[in-house]
């Protein structure tokens, strides 16, 4: 927390320490402006949790921050142990590369490796292929393959 505030552009301007469902926490208002003069205000939660710290950060404009501010401090404080097995089992969307078999476009790959969070222009985007560009074979591609 010390170390943020001493970053230029960033002023802590409350602060204290604080248990969050049981675990050492430490809450504070920050101030964060750039060289624009922009200017936001953050809540951040560090959290002491097992072998690990955790920070939360929730931010809105200063002059609405006061306005968000119960429903960002519900967020940070919302922190604890996750026992619930359908999420604890899921499994993220993987990025695989991919070697073109034969010509093709990148619309034929897409339809080949379906994800309902990745559409073709994504992976036009993340490939930097033309959605209809032919590919020749053996150019290797970034597929992504969806989680469970």
């Amino acid at each position: 927390a010390e170390q943020l505030s001493n970053q230029e552009g960033v002023r802590m301007l409350e602060s204290g320490s604080k248990k969050i469902n049981g675990n050492p926490a430490f809450l504070a208002v920050y101030r964060v402006s750039d060289y624009s003069g922009n200017s936001l205000q953050a809540l951040a939660a560090i959290i002491d949790y097992g072998d690990s710290i955790y920070q939360l950060v929730g931010s809105a404009p200063p002059g609405s921050f006061r306005q968000y501010y119960s429903s960002l401090e519900e967020m940070v404080t919302s922190f604890r142990e996750l026992r619930d097995r359908r999420i604890l089992s899921v499994q993220p969307d993987r990025i695989r590369l991919y070697k073109v078999k034969r010509g093709g476009t990148l619309q034929d790959i897409a339809r080949r490796f379906p994800n309902a969070r990745v559409g073709l222009e994504e992976l036009s985007t993340l490939n930097r292929v033309g959605e209809s560009e032919r590919l020749e074979a053996g150019t290797i591609i970034k597929v992504v393959e969806a989680g469970r």
